[in-house]
């Protein structure tokens, strides 16, 4: 799960800093202008910060993974640096919290299937700390019965000591999950599994919604029943590549859904705010595998409700 994909190890330029320059132009100068070393077809660079003066969760990022250990393997997890050499087994609490086979157990009320999810969720602040700023990818390996292996290796990370300059133009969208997700074959049920991902973009644009009820009287008046007001909010990505919007979707199907936005000039102060997904609207370009997406949310509360009738 997570950011896990089969990609080649080339590490890629980081966006931000860059959309005060892109923002000026139309989608379609963009894509003639952006240099293929800043988004290739698969591989990109995500930013993730620790806070080394602060345990702030809105200041220290965290990245999981699960996979479904099948009987006659064995899943590792390694920590590598920008140049692929492996510098930590994430097999321990050293890094983050570990998910051993059983961590979801038959004896807890999960299923045989359930019971085989091996899993890890890394605390980028303690990498911070034990290793540095820097390039990071983690690996996946799989050992079968017969002493074969095959490997899988996220997309880069570039870690950093948080401050609110390094961090603007971001956007960390953090979610729960708890069903199951056909074709993925991952039952989240009642795991509540909780993933992050930081991305170069842009989360605002507060609108707001009148939902009206209404009846007319015997002498044709209308008269207010309840009136609801809904916050609306636009989630602007910068390019991706498509392995990164395979991430997007599994992103809306979660079952709740946190977005920070560390835009230094946002309008609004929007953290950890729980929406739910009304659209999305994705633009391509040509024969380019990269293409921009416009996704929509609206507030999971909605508490500002008027009623005239109880």
């Amino acid at each position: 799960m997570s950011i896990i994909q089969r990609v080649p190890g080339t590490r890629l330029m980081v966006l931000n800093g860059m959309s005060s320059q892109l923002i000026t132009k139309t989608l379609d100068d963009e894509v003639a202008t952006i240099s293929t070393t800043l988004i290739s077809e698969c591989v990109g660079t995500l930013p993730v910060f620790g806070d080394l003066n602060s345990d702030d969760l809105q200041n220290n990022d965290f990245t999981s993974l699960l996979t479904f250990q099948f009987p006659g393997k064995t899943i590792e997890y390694f920590l590598l640096d920008e140049n692929c050499n492996e510098i930590a087994a994430l097999n321990s609490s050293t890094y983050g919290v570990y998910y051993p086979i059983n961590s979801f157990s038959i004896g807890n009320g999960f299923t045989f299937f359930q019971s085989r999810f091996v899993g890890y969720k890394l605390d980028w602040k303690k990498v911070l700390q034990s290793f540095g700023s820097g390039g990071y990818k983690i690996k996946e390996l799989t050992t079968y019965a017969d002493l074969s292996t095959t490997e899988e290796c996220s997309c880069f990370f570039d870690l950093s000591q948080y401050t609110d300059e390094r961090a603007n133009e971001t956007v960390r969208i953090e979610t729960t999950q708890n069903g199951y997700i056909i074709g993925q074959g991952l039952d989240f049920t009642n795991t509540n599994w909780k993933q992050q991902i930081r991305i170069p973009g842009f989360f605002g644009n507060k609108q707001r919604r009148l939902e009206q009820d209404n009846y007319l009287d015997r002498n044709r008046n209308t008269t207010q029943i309840q009136d609801t007001l809904i916050h609306e909010f636009t989630l602007e990505p910068y390019f991706w590549p498509h392995c990164l919007r395979d991430e997007i979707d599994s992103i809306l199907l979660a079952n709740e859904i946190l977005i920070s936005d560390y835009n230094s000039d946002n309008t609004d102060d929007l953290k950890n705010i729980s929406v739910i997904p009304t659209s999305i609207d994705t633009e391509y370009f040509g024969k380019s595998k990269k293409a921009a997406d416009e996704i929509k949310f609206e507030e999971r509360r909605k508490n500002r409700v008027k009623r005239n009738v109880k």
